[in-house]
């Protein structure tokens, strides 16, 4: 019993050595405390949002006194990728890009523009339309994550 909370103990404090972090979180200077969020997409500033409170930050309504993330463009795509013989759809293809700048509270640049891109497939069987409307917005949910964290990981190099 001793033995296996030892080598767990042990397990832990080589993995704390050696700098892995749980996906998704980072250590956001002192500097990023207070951030807003300008502009995009209502699902895409709502995962934003998450993940920077989850990693301290806290996100603020006004600009003036705070770091802002400037959400330039937010847009999320569907273009058919596969068809059947008979001409119908069924694949597609979804993108999800998202660009943006970080801007200090004296209006100086921390992260000059920078765009993030998404890219899934999704095949289906003609008929379940119901079946790829839901998997189409678990999907969107993922993509948004997937940039969230990728932004986070850009906002703990600043």
């Amino acid at each position: 019993m001793y033995r296996k909370l030892l080598l767990l103990m042990v397990g832990l404090v080589l993995l704390s050595g050696c700098g892995f972090k749980l996906k998704g979180t980072a250590t956001l200077s002192d500097r990023l405390a207070e951030i807003s969020i300008v502009g995009g997409e209502t699902d895409m500033v709502g995962q934003l949002t998450l993940l920077l409170t989850r990693n301290g930050a806290s996100v603020v309504d006004d600009e003036s006194g705070a770091v802002s993330i400037r959400i330039i463009r937010s847009e999320f795509t569907k273009e058919v990728n596969t068809t059947s013989t008979a001409g119908i759809a069924t694949g597609y293809q979804y993108r999800r890009t998202v660009a943006f700048t970080v801007i200090d509270r004296d209006g100086t640049t921390l992260l000059p523009r920078s765009t993030l891109n998404q890219t899934r497939a999704l095949d289906y069987t003609q008929g379940n339309e119901l079946e790829l409307e839901e998997e189409e917005g678990f999907m969107r949910q993922e993509m948004n994550a997937e940039i969230a964290s990728r932004i986070i990981r850009l906002l703990a190099r600043i």
